[in-house]
């Protein structure tokens, strides 16, 4: 299989026919000069016509985090249930004997809410130039 998928490339190129592939992009020459993400602020002078009216910055801004958190406990009471004499004989309790009592346990489940002040950092628009110090 690789013999036969060799061979009609070969034919390709040496037929003459076209190649597949991008052609090569002749580009102006330019230097790249320095990106600067997230500027600083550059003072405006009179002669500053062009500087932009704001600029995009990171602002710290107070909330309230707010985190579930699941709380388990346990929690037990006393119950007496009826005293069976057989099988087929009702409840026994009316006569006055009663069994000993059991303890029932249950598990309580809470969600509770925790709420803290954080701080997180969000994008402002702020004023481009500086004036005086």
């Amino acid at each position: 299989m690789k013999k036969h998928f060799f061979a009609l490339i070969g034919l390709a190129l040496l037929g003459g026919g076209p190649v597949l592939g991008q052609t090569p992009v002749a580009l102006p020459n330019v230097v790249p000069g320095p990106v600067m993400v997230g500027a600083p602020a550059v003072p405006c002078q009179p002669q500053c016509v062009a500087c932009p009216a704001t600029r995009i910055s990171c602002v710290p801004e107070p909330y309230v985090k707010k985190t579930p958190k699941t709380v388990y406990s346990c929690g037990s009471e006393p119950i007496c249930l009826c005293y069976f004499h057989g099988l087929f004989r009702g409840c026994d309790c009316q006569s006055g004997e009663c069994a000993q009592p059991y303890t029932r346990r249950y598990l309580i489940k809470k969600v509770r809410t925790c709420e803290e002040d954080a701080v997180k950092c969000v994008p402002a628009e702020v004023p481009a130039c500086q004036v005086g110090h």
